[in-house]
């Protein structure tokens, strides 16, 4: 199913994938997968709160499970599915529980990771581009994510008096954030490069 295609250069690259399993997962199995990760990056954003005191830091809580979910079910549209269930549950939790709640810019993350992720994922034919694709998916969401969140605050006039402050803040820390958070998830998911079978061959 052309929908569900791999891309096998990020599944050469995973360090996750033997969790699946030598044999590649049916279409039921990916799509189980990639809704249970956007599960928990909803919840991440909605019930956790890591009072970081940095602007934008609320970036890793959404990369992390997206970029294992990526990992071990490398598929076409695998950013779309779980962006579009972690925003279910993210508004669903901010609604129904007494967790910390979601921001506005949490919000636009959850969408805006999800669509970079895919572009990752038609981008990505070797390392290099694996990682920078998974930094500029940080980088990108977050700049879209202050933007919203500044735009709101400005609006509603919700802290006026302290916004040049915290967007003279923000728009350093936003970016800074999405990039470390993109280069973290690369480096903690997935092989910069692809093992040589010849030193397998060799031992």
């Amino acid at each position: 199913m052309r929908f569900f295609q791999i891309n096998p250069v990020i599944e050469s690259r995973s360090r996750l994938i033997f969790l699946t399993g030598s044999r590649r997962l049916f279409f039921s199995q990916n799509l189980i997968l990639l809704v249970g990760f956007g599960i928990l990056a909803g919840l991440a954003v909605s019930q956790i709160k890591l009072s970081l005191g940095i602007p934008g830091h609320a970036i890793i809580k959404i990369m992390i499970p997206m970029s294992i979910g990526l990992s071990m079910a490398p598929v076409r549209s695998a950013g779309a599915i779980m962006g579009i269930s972690g925003l279910i549950t993210a508004f669903i939790g901010q609604t129904f529980t007494e967790g910390p709640g979601t921001g506005t810019g949490a919000y636009t993350s959850l969408v805006c990771v999800g669509v970079l992720l895919d572009l990752t994922l038609y981008w990505a034919n070797n390392g290099w581009r694996l990682y920078l694709g998974l930094m500029m998916s940080g980088l990108i969401a977050n700049i879209f994510a202050l933007f919203v969140r500044s735009g709101f605050k400005s609006f509603l006039k919700i802290n006026i008096f302290d916004f040049s402050t915290w967007f003279q803040t923000a728009s350093f820390t936003y970016p800074i954030c999405g990039l470390i958070a993109g280069f973290l998830c690369a480096l903690l998911v997935f092989k910069f490069r692809e093992p040589s079978s010849k030193k397998f061959e060799q031992l």
